[in-house]
């Protein structure tokens, strides 16, 4: 009988260790979540289009990131249900050639704004898997380094590049 009693407050006792255990990391989840919230609070999508394009092409779309807060974050990568690949580029001249490519990530400064736009950094959307008709809307989910994913809209807009030179692919920019 005395050992179920050991028994019992040794169980009683590891119960009122692990419960501030507990407490902690349901405060630190708390407290990631409100850095998360935050971040995402001070930045502000806006001004999201993307190029009309039958299906089976490429596009792009376009957005300006307005970061209100005090913290730089990065814009690590983009997702849509409209393409069959989404990848984040830039615009580069190489021995007098302008040529897209892939990035890691595009720095979005405290205090600043960062444009996508056509000749510069963009969203590239490869394999559209229908057609984007001008009038047309889709999601794009953003995720970035601080802020975690936000998801904003993007309206269809017809588009003619006009910014200097003509990728000579299938659907490019």
């Amino acid at each position: 009988m005395k050992r179920k009693q050991q028994m019992f407050r040794l169980t009683i006792a590891g119960i009122f260790l692990t419960l501030p255990l507990l407490g902690g990391c349901a405060s630190l989840e708390r407290e990631a979540q409100d850095v998360a919230e935050a971040s995402e609070r001070t930045l502000t999508i806006q001004n999201v289009w993307a190029r009309s394009e039958d299906a089976g092409q490429n596009s792009a779309v376009y957005l300006e990131i307005v970061n209100r807060g005090e913290v730089d974050d990065q814009l690590i990568a983009a997702e849509t249900d409209v393409a069959g690949v989404t990848e984040v580029h830039e615009v580069v001249s190489r021995d007098n050639v302008m040529r897209m490519q892939e990035v890691e990530q595009v720095e979005i400064p405290a205090g600043e704004t960062v444009n996508l736009e056509p000749g510069g950094y963009h969203l590239m959307l490869f394999g559209l898997v229908d057609d984007l008709d001008a009038g047309d809307e889709f999601d794009v989910s953003l995720t970035f380094d601080r802020a975690g994913e936000i998801t904003v809209t993007a309206e269809v807009r017809h588009h003619t590049p006009d910014h200097g030179y003509r990728d000579p692919g299938q659907g490019g920019l």
